[in-house]
């Protein structure tokens, strides 16, 4: 483990200024072990277990709601050529990878309709492994091309997936919960600090540097982008249930994109294509959380 590792062989015949930076390297990153331990218990603390009998029916509503909505399913393998370097990608014993994403293929065959959707299932090598950050998840990709400025309030849409849902399902009014929009460097310090109490709501979080990006359109502010995501705060318990933003060229330099053979350039559909999509199973573990809400 990273918190036992040793200095490395012949640590002591460095000079003095190697030694020195490979002990600040060794002390960050147990500091970083200990850090992402910490984390991933505190976000996954009495969150579950998963109710896979709702996800079902959560997957069969959307479908309809969608539908109705003039939207188009389109099916995805779960097996690819490709993969994202960096993504945890599993590879099988065909030599193919199981699928980590829905980017850009969804949106780069985007011949006929103008709205469309997929629920897809996503594998990715997690460590460690949680409720919050399974190895096998599910998750509703939407795709608007050319959206009008209604088309793009991300908060909206979602709002009328949650209202949708509570009305057909008999679920929990997580839609009543409050909205709160922050910038993403607010709330990576509220993440990270010793008191992040905070009252149930839905947090909406935007301006992601290019570092925790995929393929997101680049914003007006210097290193950030247009992608957005949805936390569920509680307490001191966050976790994201959905992502939203205009896709454009990658500009994430970890996340490369290997062995993709592009039908078009990116730049052809940068800031054209707005896309919201959502976990399944987080929305599920969320709807559970709430059950008192009415």
């Amino acid at each position: 483990m990273i918190a036992n590792t040793c200095r490395p062989t012949g640590y002591e015949t460095l000079w003095p200024w190697t030694r020195k930076r490979c002990s600040i390297y060794l002390y960050r990153t147990r500091t970083m072990a200990k850090k992402q331990a910490c984390m991933t218990q505190r976000d996954a603390q009495d969150v579950g277990p998963i109710d896979y009998a709702l996800r079902d029916r959560l997957v069969f509503s959307l479908r309809k709601y969608l539908t109705a909505k003039g939207y188009v399913e389109t099916i995805l393998p779960n097996e690819v050529d490709y993969f994202i370097r960096g993504a945890g990608a599993i590879r099988t014993s065909t030599g193919h990878f199981l699928r980590t994403n829905t980017e850009p293929e969804i949106w780069d065959s985007f011949t006929l309709p103008n709205r469309l959707f997929t629920f897809a299932t996503f594998f990715r090598k997690e460590s460690p492994s949680s409720l919050i950050h399974k190895e096998e998840f599910m998750v509703l990709d939407t795709y608007i091309r050319n959206p009008l400025a209604q088309d793009r309030q991300s908060s909206v849409h979602l709002l009328r997936w949650l209202r949708f849902l509570e009305s057909e399902l008999k679920l929990p009014r997580l839609s009543k919960l409050p909205i709160l929009q922050v910038d993403h460097a607010r709330f990576e310090q509220w993440k990270n600090s010793d008191r992040r109490e905070h009252e149930p709501s839905i947090v909406m979080v935007t301006n992601y540097p290019e570092g925790e990006s995929f393929f997101d359109a680049k914003s007006t502010k210097k290193g950030r982008t247009k992608k957005g995501e949805f936390f569920i705060v509680d307490g001191d318990i966050s976790w994201e249930i959905g992502v939203f933003g205009f896709v454009g060229r990658n500009l994430n330099k970890k996340a490369q994109l290997c062995n993709y053979k592009f039908v078009t350039n990116p730049r052809d559909y940068e800031n054209k294509i707005f896309g919201l999509c959502v976990g399944v199973e987080r929305l599920a573990l969320a709807y559970k959380r709430f059950s008192c809400i009415n």
